[in-house]
């Protein structure tokens, strides 16, 4: 019975193990999402910038129209836009990996309360174990207490009847 139930805890434990290193594993990838669209927004920044900068000194150097300069004004709104699009996929990698790392955490202290129960069934099996076997080592000591007294009081009985005959 104790062998049954042992497996039985070992088999939480393997599962709540096994969705520990699920969840960790997810949440690695929610970290590399993160990090991928950090580094997106900030390449999308530099270029933006660089954009920016390439059309305004376009304008610069030469004699515009009006309508060219709207062009550029609208360009770089779009531009904006398109990094407030970036920074919106960043924050909603940031919060997805902060579901994940407390998820994470609670798979942690799931895998961790499977490996006490486990821990905590084996110790009582041993302590019942080690009960059973001081009460199997006392009936042993008894029946050999009874064999030596059966012994004595036989070789008793044995010179009580030599003394008899004699």
């Amino acid at each position: 019975m104790f062998d049954q139930m042992l497996a039985i805890k070992r088999f939480r434990e393997q599962q709540a193990e096994l969705a520990f290193t699920r969840q960790r594993l997810r949440r690695a990838e929610a970290e590399k999402a993160t990090e991928m669209a950090h580094d997106r927004l900030e390449e999308f920044r530099d270029w933006a910038r660089a954009r920016e900068r390439s059309m305004y000194d376009d304008l610069c150097v030469r004699v515009v129209r009006v309508r060219e300069i709207e062009h550029v004004l609208h360009e770089v709104s779009s531009l904006r836009r398109d990094e407030g699009h970036y920074e919106t996929a960043l924050r909603e990698a940031g919060e997805t990996l902060d579901k994940e790392t407390q998820v994470l955490g609670a798979c942690r202290e799931a895998h961790m309360q499977t490996v006490r129960m486990s821990n905590k069934f084996v110790e009582l099996a041993n302590v019942y174990e080690e009960g059973m076997l001081q009460i199997q080592n006392s009936k042993e000591d008894q029946e050999l207490e009874e064999v030596a007294s059966l012994v004595r009081d036989r070789y008793d009985w044995d010179d009580n009847e030599e003394g008899d005959q004699v």
